[in-house]
């Protein structure tokens, strides 16, 4: 700082004031600090100055005021000697708070040369003992009451400043930590280390604590909720560092049990060391020497090396290297209480905490959390975190401890709002956050968070009140069905690292695996059907138009699947985690006994329950081992010891009995074991060699199997072949091709060509589905069990169905029901399958097998597939509920765990069920062979209904063809007239003009007519297409629709002509309709007659003949039938009622196909709704 600066700052600080001596009313004089003229001046100037400071590394304003001991000459006296003058006090306060604030640097600024941090410390604990050892925090609290006296709508916005600064000086207070001295410390420091215990009973005396219980009780309130981050750093800050237990805990009786385990830990290391001293006068003086198989010695300058063991004797003189400082404990470490009255504080601000604030102070913070407000820092999630598992951890404590009445204050409706599944997907949410962050310090308090969670969940199940068991129940079960959770905990055990992590940590961690799978396997031995819900990430790779990858979608999907404790504790049964656990046990001379107990029960875990006891077949772990069992003597003779000794010595007697079955596993003992070589030391090589075996014929079984998501349905045939030929069943793939050519066979081939003889369309077959008969009992076999095999005929699009048929041996049912039926299943292939579609698909076959596709290069087509999974049934239960007339009244429930309820009825075996089955399945058989006789005979007689239809129309479709042939060559004869304008009159007196031009001028029709009701519209020649249509009527018949086309192609090539006046004419003319037929495109042929001579009367006949062209053909190209018109001559005329008749029995060949069409449909909903029927 430069001197000028220096020396203002001086002035400023001079001129607040001093103390001076006062005459009081009662003779006596006695010192006053007076404050200065300027005082107030002085202390918006100081203020100005701390701003400044605040960007300054070096605190250069700070230290200087520190120096000159500014907050206790003259800052607190100000501030109790003019308490009642607001303008002063808050002043006073605003420079206060940030002279104490706390020190918040990183590792670089502590680094900084320039930066003091042991005399900035230095000078905010001189500034805390300065408040407490004054009347500072009871003038606080009479400034504070001012402003909270006022309504909270009347308060103005510095009466609310007043209050944040006043409780920001609370917490800054309660931030300075006290220096660690030990007992050999001087007094001065020995009263330092106990200032927060001092500060919490002056916070007591000053009735700040009342007042802070008040605000935490009320946060849920809109008055107060703008406080509740700055009363959750005051209540961690104010039990940091303070354990539970020892809050709870009477002093002398603490003190004496304490004192009680040093006083064993000496003795029993006395006996150690009398064990190794030897006596002042022992004859076994001089020199030792130790002899190798080499004939080299070594001698031992050692007089006591008689009672030591070779490995200490030659790790005598060897350099012990300085241990790696680990980490401290940020949040978990623990601070010893001297004082009885601060004790005493403790307990009853914790008790009034936990019994009226706990509730609505979780609400509010939680609220604030979830809805992410601009006041939360990410430090207040770990503060929340933290001051929620030492209110756990004190619940459980004090209600152990509690007597039956008191009890009441720490029931767990006093904790609730934290017992729920939200509370619960929050502490599981930081946690996993925390590990992908490595944050290890976080991780270690969410954890101990979420073990006094389970902790307590475990002792509501274990709770009298019903209510609490099924709270804990719902919970449990909420946290159990995210298998992520149990995988966050398994993966902290396996990417433990010694070198990074402190053991504290490890402990805790032991600690909740421990307490979690016991509650689970204890959960899951109730709740016999267990499910829970896995995640799995599917990524997507989006491509531009350039085909480069350019970002990667991930898409999570959820699937369920049943639960077993046994594999959870498979999952522990790692190489990874047994060594975590045994760097643990490494400190077995320091470890609590429940520790020990934890260890132990995880080993036997993995050794026993998983039967991987090779696992721990290692050098460093019989090392460990060795040591424990050498200093057994010494060791607590406790239950938990004990147990350790047993697996040692189990796991040692179980190594040399493998030992010697394999002489080569004294070399393994130097490397890690998988669970595949523990496995094969335990049953040998041949176990796996008939696992293989089993592995083969996983796909044998009941279970179907399917090809991966993602390929086509070629890519997927292709993969079913590749299958075959990896397990070499050629043979299947060789029946497959000669089915598929017996099949082909048996479909006929329809090919419409030119000139083809009109009886041969006539006289076609419906095909039929071909049933695939196994040749012997083994290919039977086959078919039903080798699910490869099935895979590849479902992907053909073969299908499987069931028939019934009756027993081969009469006689031997004689006395049995006459009518029993055997259920077979049998393979078709479906008579949709026409002769080219089979071809290619076998063709299909040959190339695959031959040439498969590019990914079976990279990856065995084994890989590819994956068993179908299957959804079980929901099962309706009906139970019988009484009603007041004593009649029962059926009520049908639906539960998920039904189908694994076997109800009292399933188990009782009773003669009448059998027969009453027996008869409902004869009945239901009857039924299904009396609908298949009727819906035959119904296929038959409309099959021949059918075949009339087509004959009839093909004989008049030719007849037509005929006479149009015939008129088009006489008319080629005809001289070529001139085109004349026809007029014809309609209904309206209009006119209607059409204009006929020459063939050689391209032929056109201009039509000029007025709209009409009727919504049809006049076409021209090049508009005028015959359109097809599928009907529905025929399709079964989709083998032979490739060829068929029954539309004739009617192309007339000449121009319309007119013929001489005073002759009738019959024009031809096409009209289109609006509105669609849903079958047929129908279009009507109108001609027209006029009579121009004088002896008739001016009649306009019309003759309508309606052409029904019916299209099957299942090809996109439909061929468009363009008609063109010819006008009729005179000498036609006399033809024209037989044409009226030929056009009658077309309407009566329409109708009887429409009613076929109506009829085929009928049936078809008839056997669809049979067919759901057999199948519910």
């Amino acid at each position: 700082m430069e001197k000028l600066y220096e020396a203002h700052l001086l002035s400023v600080c001079s001129a607040l004031g001093g103390f001076d001596t006062v005459e009081l009313d009662n003779g006596k004089k006695q010192k006053k600090y007076i404050i200065g003229d300027e005082c107030y001046d002085c202390l918006k100037d100081l203020k100005k100055f701390l701003r400044q400071d605040d960007a300054n590394v070096e605190k250069h304003v700070s230290r200087a005021l520190g120096s000159w001991m500014i907050v206790q000459k003259d800052l607190i006296p100000i501030l109790i000697e003019y308490k009642d003058n607001d303008k002063i006090a808050m002043a006073v306060v605003e420079v206060l708070v940030p002279l104490t604030w706390p020190i918040e640097i990183s590792l670089e600024e502590i680094k900084n040369e320039d930066q003091d941090l042991p005399s900035q410390l230095e000078y905010l604990i001189s500034y805390k003992e300065a408040i407490i050892s004054t009347d500072a925090l009871n003038a606080l609290f009479e400034i504070i009451i001012k402003p909270l006296s006022v309504s909270y709508r009347d308060r103005t916005y510095r009466e609310t400043a007043l209050i944040r600064l006043i409780f920001l000086l609370i917490r800054n207070l309660l931030c300075i930590k006290d220096k660690e001295a030990s007992v050999l410390t001087s007094t001065d420091k020995l009263r330092r280390s106990t200032l927060q215990e001092k500060l919490m009973i002056k916070l007591q005396k000053s009735n700040f604590i009342e007042l802070l219980l008040s605000f935490a009780g009320s946060l849920d309130e809109t008055e107060y909720v703008e406080w509740n981050m700055l009363i959750l750093e005051i209540f961690y800050h104010m039990y940091i560092g303070r354990d539970p237990e020892e809050i709870l805990s009477n002093k002398h009786v603490g003190l004496s049990h304490k004192v009680t385990e040093l006083l064993k830990h000496e003795q029993k290391m006395n006996s150690i060391d009398l064990k190794k001293r030897y006596s002042r006068h022992s004859r076994f003086g001089g020199s030792y020497f130790i002899e190798f198989e080499n004939g080299k010695k070594l001698n031992i300058l050692q007089s006591n090396a008689i009672n030591l063991s070779m490995d200490e004797i030659l790790d005598n003189n060897k350099k012990i290297k300085p241990k790696i400082a680990k980490k401290d404990e940020k949040y978990l470490y623990t601070k010893r209480i001297t004082d009885e009255e601060a004790r005493a504080i403790y307990k009853s601000t914790a008790d009034l905490f936990v019994e009226n604030c706990f509730n609505s102070f979780y609400t509010s913070i939680k609220k604030d959390f979830d809805m992410q407000r601009t006041k939360v820092r990410e430090i207040d999630y770990i503060h929340f975190i933290w001051f929620c598992s030492f209110i756990l951890k004190y619940r459980e404590y004090a209600y152990e401890k509690a007597s039956e009445e008191d009890k009441l204050k720490y029931s767990f409706d006093s904790i609730n709002s934290i017992l729920n599944v939200k509370g619960l997907l929050f502490i599981v949410y930081r946690l996993k956050l925390y590990q992908d962050e490595k944050k290890w310090q976080e991780i270690g308090l969410t954890l101990y968070c979420l073990k006094y969670v389970l902790i307590t969940l475990n002792c509501m199940s274990d709770s009298d009140d019903e209510n609490y068991r099924e709270a804990s129940k719902n919970l449990q079960h909420n946290l159990y069905y995210e298998e992520e959770t149990l995988n966050i905990i398994i993966n902290l055990c396996r990417n433990y690292k010694t070198r990074n992590s402190n053991k504290h940590f490890l402990r805790n961690l032991i600690e909740t695996i421990h307490i979690l799978l016991k509650m689970l396997e204890k959960f899951s031995k109730e709740n016999k059907y267990l499910y829970t819900r896995k995640q799995k990430a599917i990524r997507k790779k989006n491509e531009n138009e350039s085909n480069e990858v350019e970002e990667e979608e991930i898409n999570k999907k959820y699937y369920e699947h049943e639960f077993h404790f046994t594999n959870v504790e498979q999952k522990f049964a790692s190489d990874t985690i047994i060594n975590t656990y045994i760097y643990c046990l490494e400190d077995y001379k320091s470890l609590k006994e429940s520790t020990i107990h934890q260890i132990t029960k995880m080993f036997y875990r993995i050794a026993i329950k998983c039967g991987l006891e090779p696992m721990f077949f290692k050098l460093s772990i019989f090392e460990l081992f060795n040591r424990i069992l050498s200093e057994k003597e010494i060791l607590p003779n406790s239950q938990s010891f004990r147990e350790l000794y047993e697996f040692i010595n189990y796991i040692v007697n179980s190594f040399f009995i493998y030992l010697e079955k394999d002489p080569m596993l004294s070399i393994g003992i130097l490397f890690q074991k998988s669970k595949k070589d523990c496995l094969e030391i335990k049953y040998g090589s041949e176990y796996f060699d008939t696992n293989k075996e089993e592995v083969e014929k996983k796909y044998n079984s009941d279970d179907e199997i399917e090809v991966k998501a993602g390929l086509s349905k070629n890519e997927k045939l292709s993969v079913a072949i590749s299958l075959l030929k990896e397990n070499k069943k050629e043979q299947y793939i060789q029946w497959i091709k000669d089915t598929i050519d017996k099949a082909a066979e048996t479909r006929d081939i329809i090919n419409y060509k030119d000139k083809e003889d009109e009886q041969s369309k006539t006289e076609k077959q419906e095909n039929t589905d071909y049933v695939i008969e196994p040749e012997d009992d083994n290919q039977k076999v086959i078919m039903e069990k080798d699910q490869q095999l099935r895979l590849l005929m479902n992907l053909l699009g073969f299908k499987e169905i069931k028939e019934f048929e009756s027993p081969e041996n009469e006689n031997e049912n004689e006395n049995e029901n006459e009518n029993d039926l055997i259920e077979k299943n049998v393979w078709i292939i479906p008579k949709e399958f026409t002769r080219y579609e089979l071809m290619e698909t076998r063709k299909l076959i040959i190339l695959y097998e031959n040439d498969p596709i590019e990914l079976l290069s990279k990856k065995p087509a084994s890989k590819l597939i994956r068993k179908v999974k299957k959804r079980g049934q929901r099962k309706r239960v009906t139970h019988r509920k009484s009603n007041g007339n004593g009649k029962g009244s059926e009520v049908i429930t639906t539960d998920l765990s039904a189908p694994y309820i076997l109800d009292e009825k399933d188990n009782t075996s009773d003669s009448d069920d059998d027969e009453a089955f027996n008869a409902f399945l004869k009945r239901e058989a009857e039924l299904r062979q009396r609908t298949y006789e009727k819906h035959e005979k119904i296929i038959e007689e409309e099959n021949e209904k059918r075949s009339q239809a087509l004959l009839k129309r093909e004989k008049i479709l030719k007849n037509i063809e005929t006479k149009i042939n015939n008129n088009k060559k006489s008319r080629k004869t005809r001289s070529r007239q001139s085109t004349d304008p026809i007029e014809i009159p309609d209904g309206n007196n209009a006119l209607k003009s059409i204009e006929i031009e020459d063939d050689n001028n391209d032929d056109q029709i201009e039509t000029i007519i007025s709209p009409k009701p009727t919504k049809k519209k006049l076409l021209k020649l090049s508009e005028m297409n015959i359109i097809s249509d599928e009907d529905d009527d025929y399709e079964e018949d989709t083998t032979t629709n490739d060829n068929k086309n029954i539309s004739q192609e009617l192309k007339l090539n000449d121009n319309l002509t007119t013929t001489s006046t005073n002759k009738n004419q019959n024009i031809g003319i096409a009209f289109e309709s609006d509105t669609e037929s849903d079958s047929d495109f129908e279009f009507q042929f109108k001609s027209l007659q006029e009579s121009l001579s004088n002896k008739k009367e001016s009649e306009t006949e019309t003759d309508i003949l309606k052409l029904t062209t019916l299209d099957t053909t299942h090809t996109d190209n439909n061929t468009s039938n363009i008609m063109e018109f010819k006008d009729f001559t005179n000498s036609d005329i006399n033809n024209n009622k037989r044409k009226i008749d030929e056009s009658n029995d077309i309407k009566e060949i329409e109708n009887n196909i429409e009613n076929i069409q109506i009829n085929s449909k009928k049936r078809k909903k008839m056997l669809i709704v049979e067919s759901d029927s057999e199948s519910d």
